[in-house]
């Protein structure tokens, strides 16, 4: 009868020591060709995230003081071109504007960068345009000087970091240069006067969306010189619709554009309004009538 015997089954398997040796060669070379790719995503997955730029901005010593010249006339630009979109202080309107405080893309480009930037605008088709708002050239104020656009950018940064900017004087509005039509010599003294004041009011504070004559900009306002709305509204239901309003939300609103209570113009008052009101109804009755 066979006498069985116990075995250690691992000692059963032989050990090469060549094979082992191959082995951990070729686990080497396959450690330093992956490394170089693979130490990057990694550090890349464990680091923190970059600050936002207006938060490095913010957090570092500040540049130098804006020249006064520059931010006075940057305030003007400011107030009168952007504030309909990016409100008076900068902060933004909701649908329209974003915020110029917070701005990453700002706090991240040269002068000149931003300079030939407002000139050009911002197209709804751009893929940086995440609010799908068309931003025409110059903010829609095409007249804008080259001093006055070196003001605006300023005068962002300053609003940006309040740090750099300087203490400012009162602010008064400019009369505007853009005007549009010349009133008839034979016009009655006191509408003359309404309607003149609205054309000055106008060209501070709608023609960002609603162009320079009136007309409208495409992916922005309606043309208010042809509107059977306005025209059909009174006087009064007029003022009450544009210290109102018009959100997105809104059926009657057809472009899908915010239009701001007062335009985005807070320091409208009614009879400012009622000015801008007077100078529309002149505009349709001379372009829709000839007289």
């Amino acid at each position: 009868m066979a006498t069985s015997t116990s075995e250690n089954p691992t000692s059963s398997v032989p050990v090469n020591s060549s094979h082992a040796s191959e082995f951990g060669k070729s686990a080497l070379i396959a450690l330093a060709i992956v490394a170089p790719f693979a130490y990057p995503l990694w550090v890349s997955a464990t680091a923190e995230p970059p600050r936002p730029a207006h938060e490095v901005l913010i957090a570092s010593a500040p540049l130098p003081p804006i020249a006064v010249e520059d931010a006075v006339t940057g305030r003007e630009v400011f107030v009168t071109t952007c504030a309909a979109c990016h409100k008076a202080d900068g902060t933004g309107m909701p649908n329209l504007g974003k915020s110029i405080l917070k701005s990453d893309f700002l706090a991240s480009q040269t002068d000149a960068e931003m300079e030939s930037f407002i000139k050009k605008g911002r197209p709804a088709t751009d893929p940086m345009n995440t609010t799908r708002i068309p931003m025409p050239p110059f903010g829609g104020r095409a007249s804008m000087s080259p001093a006055e656009l070196r003001g605006v950018v300023a005068y962002m940064r300053g609003l940006q970091d309040p740090r750099r900017l300087p203490a400012l004087p009162d602010y008064v509005p400019a009369p505007t240069r853009d005007n549009v039509v010349e009133l008839p010599k034979d016009l009655d003294p006191e509408e003359a006067k309404y309607i003149s004041s609205g054309q000055k009011l106008y060209a501070n504070s709608c023609v960002s969306c609603h162009g320079k004559d009136g007309h409208g900009m495409a992916g922005l306002g309606k043309d208010l010189v042809k509107s059977d709305f306005l025209a059909k509204l009174s006087d009064d239901d007029a003022l009450a619709f544009i210290k109102k309003g018009r959100s997105t939300s809104d059926p009657l609103n057809t472009t899908k554009v915010d239009m701001p209570p007062k335009g985005g113009n807070p320091a409208l008052s009614d009879d400012d309004i009622l000015d801008i009101i007077s100078y529309l109804r002149f505009l349709h009755k001379t372009q829709t009538t000839g007289r």
